[in-house]
């Protein structure tokens, strides 16, 4: 008997035996990981950065002392025999290579996963999607054809319909098809069924209300724009029928197009007249302009802040004359009108991918150029997921600079990152040789003089 669990490829029940419901076969690319023209000490395992490189290097030497193989290292891996290598891509329990003297017990002692079980590790631990994918090449699953389900889940059909075929369906197409199957049913069928319909059909039509009903199903969600991500979140709360309750939204709008902001003004206003109290932080003159009530802090930002400048509708803030808000609104767009003339372009052509569909385009060089369109529209995919990888005669070097955090360890801060930690470092190790001499320094009077703080009276 079919349950639920056997249409989850995220579930053992469902899954495909061959590739456990990823959809596709992952094998190393091992001429990215190991250079076996070089020796392990000379740098060979390309894949380890060089501090970590160090590390491995360092427990790799003690595993090959264990074994008495301390020359080995020193040659290149391309001359090792079958069972060297094996110890290296493997670990010591696989290569077996002396099994009467056994196996390292401590990682200080020698002992070694293996290059291969510690890549696997890692895009266990991780994911494709966070490892360095050129480490790794993937092919469509030979099983499932990238169905990701078992086989008995991908024949099962509902009104002649397959479930993995729905995955390829947009949104739109799939509310099509669920008031079309809603249709076919007699009421015995119906009575089966008719919760799980009217689920579905909410659900999708929530996420089209927010604009994104040209997405299919099967559209991984690291592949989404900033504003679809952030429109899907807001769909199933933004088109909540509850009442009675306070909605505390922090800029909403943010990375949106000014054409799909009405759009999240309608929901905003929905959201109140069914009884409910929301309250927006936001920059957008067009939310100012459709809110009851604006409350405007200042009259800068940080120790300059934490005011009430203004309260009132958008004409009564722009009356504020302390209102900085107030008063930029009121100054007269300003359009640049000297532009360079570009003499050379970079081109790119014929672009498939993901909402792009054969584009073509030009940059110009030596200019300033920002690539505008409503969200979805394929802004970040034509410039991280193409150019990002294209490679330009013009120039030497490529610099992507995008909105992801600069690290997911707890650890991490700013300071980390602009080498504040070595600058204090350095100081403390100064300042202790002063205290040698008998000297008095300052920590401050040090950091000032490392140019790592400035101060300045206004």
């Amino acid at each position: 008997m079919l349950t639920r669990a056997h249409f989850s490829h995220n579930k053992s029940e469902g899954a495909c035996e061959k590739c456990s419901g990823l959809g596709e076969e992952i094998q190393v690319n091992w001429s990215a990981i190991v250079d076996e023209s070089l020796s392990v000490v000379e740098g060979a395992l390309l894949y380890l950065d060089k501090g970590y490189q160090q590390y491995v290097n360092g427990i790799l030497k003690n595993t090959f002392k264990f074994y008495e193989l301390d020359d080995v290292l020193a040659k290149p891996i391309v001359s090792w025999s079958e069972q060297h290598k094996a110890l290296l891509y493997k670990g010591a329990e696989a290569a077996r290579i002396n099994p009467e003297k056994g196996f390292p017990k401590t990682v200080t002692g020698g002992r070694f996963e293996g290059v291969e079980p510690m890549l696997w590790r890692k895009l266990a631990d991780k994911g494709i999607e966070d490892v360095l994918k050129e480490k790794f090449l993937t092919t469509i699953c030979s099983a499932c054809n990238g169905e990701r389900l078992m086989a008995v889940s991908r024949e099962a059909t509902v009104q002649g319909t397959r479930l993995p075929e729905l995955t390829n369906y947009t949104l739109e197409s799939l509310l099509h098809w669920i008031l079309d199957v809603s249709k076919k049913l007699d009421d015995k069928q119906k009575s089966y069924v008719e919760h799980f319909l009217l689920d579905m059909k909410t659900k999708v039509e929530r996420l089209l209300k927010v604009g994104v009903g040209y997405l299919t199903l099967n559209r991984q969600t690291i592949t989404l724009s900033g504003g679809e991500q952030q429109k899907i979140k807001l769909a199933a709360t933004l088109d909540s029928t509850l009442t009675g309750v306070i909605y505390l939204l922090d800029e909403p709008t943010s990375g949106l197009h000014p054409k799909d902001t009405q759009g999240m003004i309608e929901l905003l206003k929905n959201m109140r007249e069914l009884g409910n109290t929301v309250i927006v932080i936001e920059h957008d003159p067009d939310v100012m302009k459709a809110a009851d009530f604006i409350i405007d802090i200042g009259p800068g930002a940080g120790t300059f802040g934490g005011e009430v400048i203004g309260i009132g509708t958008l004409d009564e803030i722009k009356a504020t004359e302390t209102s900085v808000t107030g008063q930029y609104l009121l100054k007269e767009e300003v359009v640049n009108t000297k532009v360079r003339v570009p003499k050379e372009w970079l081109l790119v052509e014929n672009v498939t991918k993901y909402n792009l569909k054969g584009v073509t385009t030009r940059f110009p060089i030596g200019c300033f150029t920002a690539v505008a369109g409503a969200s979805g529209s394929g802004k970040s995919t034509l410039i991280f997921d193409v150019m990002e990888e294209m490679k330009f005669a013009n120039f030497d070097q490529v610099i992507t600079v995008q909105q992801t955090p600069i690290s997911k360890m707890r650890r991490s801060n700013v300071a980390t990152y602009t080498d504040a930690f070595a600058v204090i470092r350095n100081l403390f190790s100064k300042e202790s040789l002063a205290k040698e001499r008998g000297l008095r320094i300052s920590i401050l009077a040090l950091i000032q003089q490392e140019g790592a703080v400035k101060i300045v009276k206004v």
